[in-house]
């Protein structure tokens, strides 16, 4: 912008340097032109006196009285018709060299206009252009700030584990999951899928430990809304046998999806699966008994956020 500015100060420099420069020439001209013809018209002046005078002399040379002044009068008569042809010529040539000046005057003055004009134009194409670059630029500013403003104030669903619970009067338990808005915008069409699931074998190796996990049915379309800073809990679509997590050295996995929007219409997910070590559940309970209250299987504070199957959208998939 600032070359811009430099580039049209300099361009407008130039043309008023060039317009000057043509009126100086211009201006020089018709002086010395003046002066041309005052030093010719001097010129002529003498030389129409000494023809004058030698013509006096010779004509009238040798007369007297009355006759000398009629001599002198015939001379005088006689050298004017010359200077009065000379006074009509010279009058209709200082016409017509005030008419060439006043073209030439119209040419240099129409010419500064139209330097001045292109200049002009060229301060318009350039102004047009700045304002076009300042309002591409606050465009994208605003464009900036609002996919900004849509990161920091959409809604974010966390989902974090919640323990293992036996079911009340059943020898089967239940994994819990507690859902989160962690976002500034409430959360809308909040859909929650919980699954769980043993290994099917000894997994002390992280090696060896499930890594693919899949839904046997798509979600259910659910109305809810999560409220920032608001909560859900909810327990998995499976129920496991109590004996069969008495084996040791096996892993429990929570795991499933929360399908929602997040503010601004945008279709969002958040992927989890917790891991629970069998080797965890509480200890010293006959968990061959039923039980009339739900009580916990494998406290919450066993859970681990799994290597595998937690995910979410990216952040352009937010836009």
């Amino acid at each position: 912008m600032l070359k811009r500015v430099w580039d049209g100060t300099v361009s407008l420099w130039v043309t008023i340097a060039i317009c000057s420069f043509l009126l100086f020439v211009t201006a020089l001209g018709f002086m010395s032109a003046r002066a041309y013809d005052r030093a010719t018209k001097d010129y002529q002046t003498s030389r129409a006196y000494d023809e004058t005078r030698r013509q006096f002399e010779q004509r009238c040379a040798g007369f007297e009285g009355k006759e000398i002044f009629n001599c002198l009068k015939e001379q005088i008569e006689t050298a004017r018709e010359p200077s009065r042809a000379e006074e009509d010529v010279g009058a209709q040539k200082e016409m017509a060299r005030w008419a060439l000046w006043l073209l030439i005057i119209t040419g240099v003055l129409g010419l500064a206009s139209v330097l001045v004009g292109l200049v002009g134009i060229f301060l318009i194409r350039d102004t047009l252009a700045t304002n076009k670059e300042a309002t591409d630029a606050a465009k994208a500013a605003v464009a900036h700030a609002s996919q900004t403003a849509k990161l920091e104030l959409r809604a974010y669903l966390t989902v974090e584990p919640a323990g293992v619970d036996q079911l009340i009067g059943s020898a089967e338990v239940i994994g819990k999951v507690r859902l989160r808005n962690v976002g500034r915008l409430p959360a809308r069409k909040v859909t929650l899928v919980v699954r769980m699931a043993r290994s099917k074998g000894v997994e002390l190796i992280a090696s060896r430990r499930r890594s693919k996990f899949s839904f046997s049915h798509p979600p259910i379309y659910s109305d809810r809304v999560v409220q920032p800073d608001g909560e859900m809990r909810q327990g998995s679509e499976d129920y496991l046998a109590i004996a069969d997590l008495c084996l040791p050295h096996h892993n429990v996995y929570v795991y499933g999806i929360a399908l929602y929007e997040n503010g601004y219409g945008t279709p969002c997910f958040t992927r989890f699966c917790h891991r629970y070590s069998t080797d965890g559940r509480v200890q010293g309970i006959n968990w061959k008994t039923l039980t009339t209250k739900s009580r916990t299987f494998i406290d919450t504070d066993k859970a681990r956020y799994h290597a595998h199957g937690n995910s979410a959208e990216e952040p352009a998939a937010t836009e």
